[in-house]
């Protein structure tokens, strides 16, 4: 895929930085990681999809306060790997402190709310217990 390819390059350019130098490339970073993880998540590579979302996780709680909608996303597509893994317990728990975050910081009117209302349903639902 075309995208993972720039993502990569954008990735290289980026690294190795620390938070505490210039925080756009911090950001830069995180952000590809992501992206690369949501590129190798649509090309069915859920194991890889999760191990980047989670390098974007651990350095999104670094820049950002645990409640903000950025790891909120993280946790989301964490979940949704998990998920597609058969790891239904995790999904679960990364999905439910997406809802959380999103809850704490937007109250009732975040667009990801719903989807991560959508994920915990259908979790729940495939193990019996919705």
């Amino acid at each position: 895929m075309k995208a993972r390819e720039y993502f990569l390059k954008c990735l290289e350019i980026n690294q190795p930085i620390e938070i505490n130098g210039d925080r756009d490339r911090y950001y830069t970073t995180a952000s590809s990681y992501h992206m690369i993880g949501f590129t190798n998540y649509k090309e069915g590579g859920f194991q890889e999809a999760y191990e980047n979302y989670s390098k974007a996780l651990e350095m999104k709680k670094v820049m950002y306060k645990v409640s903000h909608p950025e790891v909120g996303l993280s946790y989301l597509a964490l979940g949704k790997a998990c998920y597609r893994l058969g790891d239904f317990e995790k999904a679960l728990e990364y999905c439910e402190k997406s809802l959380e975050i999103y809850k704490s910081v937007q109250g009732n009117h975040d667009p990801f709310i719903n989807r991560a209302q959508r994920k915990i349903n259908k979790i729940l639902k495939l193990v019996g217990s919705f």
